[in-house]
């Protein structure tokens, strides 16, 4: 008999407050911070904005938590909207389940969650992998989505050879790397690899089995429900998810709008230069 709860590792709400990451990282980033039991896994989430504003729901990427919408959560509450963040099994206050991190599982945490806190549907905007996950999740739950749909910077169409190899070096490299966004966290991958058990495994099953590439099939589903609109957002210098891979995801999107950021890189959401040209981008398709 399986136990019960599934076994999942900490997450960050385990780590005392006064650590490091925490401090980066403080459970209040965003008002209103929440922890719900999913069959997998405790996931926390923040819910603020005006109640009854249109509901918009926020998918990091696969290795930063929510405080990558830094400067696009609160701006869309101060526009109006309600609007839900939440970690990703594995990272930030989210525990990281023994299990395959793959599309099934990232879009059951998100149907699961918006059931939770009572959104019949939601606008989805997701970020480098959570544009991946968005990809999946509107293919999957189209009736979950509002009407629209954000890929920045998205994964979904990359090739094999672009994915990060999973070797204990490469892993290593990953955890220390500072690409991270700027003024914010330059270390928060790292901390998070030392403080959480289950990140680096979460990370190497996500390079592995999650939704960063041949997701041709969901993005064609997505043009084949004509009710959903989509924007694109990608920037021209991306080293990350190269720009070429949002032109794929635009040749299985013919209608969804595509906006290319000239010189930005994947961190164009939190780059001084980029973000406000991407959350006014943002605001005015959702907006539209």
């Amino acid at each position: 008999m399986a136990p019960f709860p599934s076994p999942a590792h900490r997450s960050l709400d385990a780590i005392p407050a006064t650590a490091e990451i925490r401090k980066i990282y403080p459970r209040d980033f965003f008002p209103n911070p929440n922890t719900v039991r999913l069959p997998l896994g405790r996931t926390t989430y923040w819910l603020f904005g005006p109640e009854h504003g249109p509901k918009v729901v926020l998918v990091h990427g696969i290795s930063s938590p929510s405080l990558v919408w830094a400067y696009i959560a609160p701006f869309l509450a101060e526009n109006g909207f309600r609007v839900l963040a939440y970690d990703l099994f594995g990272r930030g206050y989210s525990e990281a389940p023994e299990t395959v991190y793959n599309a099934d599982l990232y879009t059951t945490q998100l149907a699961l969650l918006l059931q939770h806190v009572q959104f019949a549907s939601a606008h989805v905007i997701g970020m480098s992998m959570g544009g991946g996950i968005a990809g999946a999740f509107a293919a999957t739950f189209p009736n979950l989505v509002t009407e629209k749909v954000v890929f920045i910077a998205s994964a979904g169409q990359m090739e094999a050879a672009s994915v990060p190899q999973v070797t204990p070096q490469s892993l290593a490299a990953m955890s220390n790397a500072v690409a991270e966004p700027v003024g914010l966290t330059p270390q928060l991958r790292k901390l998070q690899a030392e403080c959480l058990p289950g990140y680096l495994q979460a990370i190497k099953s996500s390079i592995e089995h999650g939704p960063l590439r041949d997701m041709d099939n969901a993005f064609k589903a997505i043009a084949e429900t004509p009710r959903l609109k989509c924007l694109i957002i990608h920037g021209t210098s991306d080293a990350t998810v190269h720009f070429r891979f949002g032109e794929k995801i635009k040749s299985l999107l013919p209608a969804a709008d595509f906006l290319p950021v000239e010189g930005a890189d994947h961190d164009l959401i939190i780059a001084d230069k980029y973000y406000e040209q991407v959350r006014v981008a943002i605001l005015k398709f959702l907006q539209g």
